[in-house]
């Protein structure tokens, strides 16, 4: 618990700034959409320009079908934080429950930023009961997730589950927790590449 708790506060620095740079680039692109697509266009050969604008289109589906699956996982986590903490008797629970399931969905970050220091600190002031209970609520939170979490992406994704479970498993031990949204992405690219003829389609 205590090197998770360390690599959490050591990544904070990256999170925080990688946050901020997104925020930033996420305005300016905003802002000036229409002038950077021009710009873009106009570099690429007329042949390619209705792949692009078909690849484009495709991405933006993916990306809302991401936030959906997103704003489902954390709905469930929310309810299940809320169940959990109402049994410890934690006060505020609704509250409590909605930050926890907030930071949840953070990249690095997750239910065990806030259960597993909360377990430690009840273990500590000889509260052992309440200790175990947060634990237990991490560790029943932590599998649901993982159970549901690839069936509930790779059907907002339009993925096959098992290649959703695939690519959240490479991806993690590529890149890390990051790689948890990275492998499923650089799916929905490849897929979205021999959509648009740009790849070979796989042999069926």
């Amino acid at each position: 618990a205590v090197t998770y708790m360390v690599g959490v506060v050591v990544s904070l620095p990256q999170v925080i700034i990688f946050i901020i740079i997104s925020l930033a680039a996420t305005f300016f692109m905003s802002r000036d959409r229409y002038k950077i697509s021009t710009f873009i266009f106009k570099q690429i050969p007329v042949s390619w320009r209705d792949k692009l604008r078909f690849i484009k289109d495709d991405m933006i589906l993916a990306l809302i079908g991401f936030i959906k699956a997103q704003l489902i996982l954390m709905t469930i986590t929310f309810f299940e934080l809320l169940i959990g903490y109402l049994i410890l008797g934690v006060r505020y629970a609704f509250f409590f429950a909605l930050i926890t399931a907030i930071i949840d969905i953070l990249p690095v970050l997750g239910t065990g930023t806030v259960l597993i220091p909360t377990s430690i600190f009840y273990l500590i002031t000889g509260n052992l009961p309440r200790a175990l209970g947060f634990i237990v609520l991490y560790l029943v939170i932590t599998a649901i997730r993982q159970s549901i979490e690839p069936k509930i992406v790779g059907d907002s994704l339009g993925l096959h589950p098992l290649v959703t479970l695939m690519s959240m498993y490479i991806g993690l031990q590529l890149f890390g927790v990051v790689g948890l949204f990275l492998g499923p992405i650089a799916m929905i690219i490849l897929k979205t590449l021999q959509r648009a003829k740009i790849l070979p389609s796989w042999k069926t």
